[in-house]
């Protein structure tokens, strides 16, 4: 199996460059390029899986669709369309938000895949909160 995962490394830059306005304002290129790989990773059912092409997780979604709020709040052109399909996959993959299943993604040292049992609830509810935001600011 690929041991990479751009997805969740990209989303987690974004994340990181869109979080301080004067940041957002100096890599402006680099946040674009990272929404619009991240965009065009999204799958058919809405959400994101280590590499686009694997199957979709709550986290990998969850930190996508936080990381395009945040760029949208700078800025950046973020599909209204792409962030309601990531969030109703995550609704649908948490039963509403009841049930969270964590999954590895990410190779610790040693090269174990590691996970998080918090990670999948953390993640979710903050996307769902960046999601209501998203469309509170007339993003959406």
């Amino acid at each position: 199996a690929d041991e990479e995962n751009p997805v969740f490394g990209t989303a987690r830059v974004v994340d990181y460059l869109s979080e301080v306005p004067e940041l957002a304002a100096q890599a402006r290129d680099l946040i674009d390029g990272g929404v619009n790989a991240l965009v065009a990773r999204q799958s058919a059912d809405g959400g994101w899986g280590g590499d686009g092409t694997v199957e979709p997780s709550v986290e990998e979604t969850a930190v996508v669709v936080i990381a395009l709020c945040k760029a949208a709040r700078q800025g950046s052109d973020v599909p209204k369309d792409v962030v309601r399909r990531g969030l109703r996959w995550l609704l649908n993959a948490t039963d509403g938000g009841r049930q969270f299943s964590p999954r590895p993604i990410g190779l610790y040292f040693a090269r174990l895949w590691y996970f998080e049992v918090m990670y999948p609830e953390i993640w979710c509810l903050e996307a769902l909160k960046r999601g209501e935001l998203f469309w509170a600011d007339g993003a959406g």
